[in-house]
C-alpha cells in the first residue's frame, strides 16, 4: 500500500516527517523505496510510542473538553424544552430534524445511608447496591494489614505521562 507518508511517484528519495502522519498509516506503508520499513522501525521505538501516547492524550483531552461543553449546552437546551413543554402543557413537539417527547422515570435519590444499609441487611436486598469495592477504603485496609473477605488484590499497571 502506498500511502500519505510516501506519495512520491518515483520512490527514489522519500523524506517525510513521521510525526505528520497517523502511526497506523505509517505502519501499513509498503512503498517500493523502503521508506515504510524505515518508518516502521522508527514507529516501533519506545520514544516514538511515548510521544504518540502523549499526543493522543492531548487530542483526547481536547475532544473530551469539547464534548463536555456540548453536553452542558445540551443540558441547557433540554431544560428550556422541558420548561416550554410544561408551560404550554404539552408532552412533545417536532423540529425539522427531530422529535422531542417528555419521558418520565422513577429514579432513586439517597437521603439516609444508614437507613438504606439497615434495610439492605434486614431484607437481604443487596441487589439495591452496585457490586464494586471502594478503591481508597480497600487500599487503606491493605495498608493497615487488614484482610477484606471476598476481595482479592489486583495490581493494576498504568503509565504516568508528563510533558518534558
Amino acid at each position: 500500500m502506498i500511502c500519505g507518508p510516501c506519495s512520491d511517484d518515483d520512490h527514489e528519495e522519500c523524506t517525510v516527517d513521521i510525526y505528520m502522519f497517523d502511526p497506523i498509516e505509517i505502519l501499513q506503508c509498503r512503498c517500493p523505496c523502503g521508506i515504510g520499513k524505515e518508518l516502521n522501525m522508527k514507529a516501533n521505538s519506545l520514544g516514538f510510542l511515548i510521544d504518540e501516547l502523549y499526543e493522543r492524550r492531548i487530542k483526547r483531552s481536547a475532544l473530551e473538553t469539547t464534548a463536555a461543553e456540548l453536553k452542558e449546552q445540551e443540558g441547557l437546551i433540554k431544560k428550556e424544552i422541558i420548561d416550554t413543554f410544561s408551560k404550554d402543557d404539552i408532552d412533545g413537539a417536532k423540529g425539522k430534524l427531530a422529535t422531542a417527547a417528555i419521558i418520565r422515570k422513577v429514579k432513586p435519590k439517597l437521603v439516609d445511608w444508614n437507613a438504606l444499609c439497615n434495610y439492605v441487611v434486614i431484607h437481604e436486598a443487596f441487589d439495591l447496591l452496585y457490586h464494586r469495592v471502594a478503591e481508597i477504603a480497600y487500599k487503606d485496609r491493605l495498608e493497615a494489614c487488614e484482610e477484606v473477605a471476598g476481595v482479592e488484590r489486583f495490581d493494576y499497571v498504568d503509565i504516568s505521562l508528563t510533558k518534558r
